[in-house]
């Protein structure tokens, strides 16, 4: 008798809102586990014979072997993240090509699956296995480094475990949890705190870390002990002052993936689709922002088995949303992804953020762009009745928070970041219809008053322009709270190379001169009248309506027809007198409260 997944309501409710708890992560957990053994047949019924390689049925036979000895190892070993991207990835890549050179190394795989399930089920074997990257990789036990060989053969009997090459036999650790000649062993990280412990994976050298291969990049020791404190830091705030989400965590974090910093102003992480409870994450330092990346990507990942489940949102390629914290359109799909990643990192930070402006700024940040997200999610008309459940009980939880009150310049801060992104990704991707620039342009010429905005066609064209550093202004805004004495001393000279793709009118803003931002974003304007950031700068300066409720517009009709764009923002009605209070930092004695 097979059985099959699935979450009532009452469990879909509770996931919605957070808090679905360990038992909920073990049924999503599960649901991956039959996703791997589906794709593990479909290899073996679709995979073109490589006759380089040995066939794929004894791979199978040799798991099934193993599964009779030992059920749990074997069980165990089909769970780990590094096989859940490795099957999903190839069978992708089955899909698309013949090519016997792309796929070989990934159907070669199932080999060391099979080789790892029969050492940990304790079953002899002798297995012919493919190198990845210049190793075979173990899943859950190692990698055994060749030179230059493409193949080796992984041999297990009740003396230990060893590896046959052209160039001869090297025997591997005894306990394979040590590193030794040529084999560098899987790290763990085990972080006990009140009773709960959380135990994952820091994976540096499995080549299937994170779906696609990709080479070892080994840790030195100094690195590996940064992570244990940082994850020791960030597991006591947790541990301690939010045990149920500890608890999902304790039950479904698998592996972290290491990767380096992109930027001292922007968190670095990623979750994978294919693989439950991997993330991949740059180091930080402070345990509350370290353990709200642990919880943004973790969220990824149980919506991720929810969605193996259940549907949520009818698929549609052709429907593109505005994402409050993506600078590109997304389908409907990716924008309830980062909702309910959010929602869960806002609620964090609702609990956390005490007396801190810099996470009350992410607080007040991120309930406006959960609340604007939901909003568009809720009046899509692509969710289905689970889908609308969810979304629901998700916007039950952002309700909540209305009253939670931030201080007026952390919150004016807060406004003035959600309005700077959300006009940049709208000049940056959307064109006014031709016919809808030639009725303003005619209204300009006769001299009649803009109406506002009157909702008339307007085009989405994404553009594929790359941005140096879109959210420059956001940057400064940031360290004007966290590091109020470095930014004092930021010049004009200065701030560009310090924040790549900032200017001096952003300077100037952020600091609270909006006269002198106002006259550089002019200057940038006329430097460069297509650039949209003196276009979004100068509407912030100015507090000009128009400028930043529908900027594409105003670039459009200066493009048409040059001139002052001062006079042109009158025109639109929306210029008021510089508002430097806007950017003003909490810190500054005279700053409105």
């Amino acid at each position: 008798m097979l059985t099959t997944h699935g979450l009532g309501d009452e469990e879909l409710a509770s996931i919605a809102r957070g808090r679905g708890g360990a038992k909920a992560v073990r049924k999503l957990r599960a649901g991956y586990h039959s996703k791997v053994l589906v794709i593990l047949r479909a290899l073996l019924d679709e995979a073109p014979d490589d006759p380089g390689s040995p066939p794929l049925a004894e791979a199978w036979d040799l798991l099934i072997k193993a599964e009779r000895a030992d059920p749990v190892a074997v069980a165990d070993v089909l769970g780990l993240t590094e096989v859940q991207g490795w099957a999903a990835e190839t069978m992708r890549l089955l899909a698309t090509t013949k090519d016997s050179d792309r796929l070989s190394p990934f159907l070669g795989q199932l080999h060391a699956v099979a080789a790892a399930a029969a050492i940990r089920a304790g079953v002899d074997c002798t297995v012919r296995v493919p190198a990845v990257e210049g190793v075979i990789a173990l899943p859950g036990l190692g990698t055994a480094v060749l030179s230059s060989h493409d193949h080796g053969e992984v041999m297990a009997t009740s003396r230990g475990v060893s590896v046959r090459t052209p160039d001869g036999t090297r025997q591997l650790p005894e306990a394979l949890t040590e590193d030794g000649p040529d084999w560098l062993a899987h790290r763990r990280i085990r972080c006990t705190h009140a009773g709960r412990v959380l135990d994952v994976r820091l994976d540096d050298i499995q080549p299937f870390r994170f779906s696609s291969a990709r080479p070892r990049q080994r840790l030195t020791a100094d690195e590996v002990e940064g992570w244990q404190q940082r994850l020791d830091r960030a597991w006591r705030l947790l541990a301690t002052k939010h045990p149920d989400i500890a608890d999902e965590l304790a039950a479904g974090m698998s592996a972290l993936v290491p990767k380096a910093a992109a930027s001292r102003f922007r968190l670095s992480s990623a979750s994978s689709t294919d693989a439950f409870g991997t993330m991949e994450a740059a180091p930080v330092e402070d345990a509350a922002t370290m353990a709200s990346v642990l919880i943004h990507e973790f969220a990824h990942s149980k919506l991720n088995g929810v969605s193996n489940l259940i549907t949520l949102d009818i698929e549609d390629r052709h429907a593109k949303y505005y994402a409050p914290w993506r600078d590109d359109p997304r389908p409907l799909h990716g924008l309830l992804h980062g909702a309910f990643s959010f929602l869960a990192v806002t609620d964090f930070w609702q609990h956390e953020r005490h007396e801190n402006p810099l996470w009350n700024l992410e607080f007040a940040t991120r309930r406006g762009q959960v609340g604007t997200a939901l909003e568009a999610i809720a009046g899509s008309d692509l969710l289905t009745e689970a889908g609308a459940l969810f979304v629901r009980e998700m916007t039950a939880v952002a309700d909540s928070w209305a009253d939670s009150k931030v201080d007026q310049p952390v919150q004016e801060i807060a406004d003035r970041v959600l309005a700077d992104h959300r006009a940049t990704w709208r000049i940056r991707h959307l064109r006014p219809s031709a016919d809808r620039l030639r009725r303003v342009l005619e209204l300009r010429r006769t001299g009649s008053r803009w109406p506002g905005e009157d909702g008339g066609e307007t085009e989405l064209a994404p553009t594929l322009e790359p941005m140096v550093e879109p959210r420059a202004r956001t940057h400064l805004a940031q360290w004007s709270l966290r590091e109020p004495a470095t930014f004092a001393g930021l010049t004009a000279e200065t701030v560009a190379r310090e924040i790549p793709g900032a200017t001096a009118a952003d300077l100037a803003l952020v600091r609270g001169d909006g006269e002198r931002a106002r006259t550089l974003y002019v200057r940038q304007i006329g430097t460069d009248p297509h650039d949209h950031r003196g276009w979004v700068g100068l509407g912030l300066a100015t507090d000009a309506h128009a400028a930043l409720a529908c900027p594409e517009i105003v670039r459009a009709v200066h493009l048409a027809e040059p001139g002052d764009p001062e006079e042109l923002l009158a025109w639109f009605g929306g210029v008021t007198a510089a508002r430097s209070a806007r950017y003003r930092s909490p810190h500054d004695g005279d700053a409105p409260r």
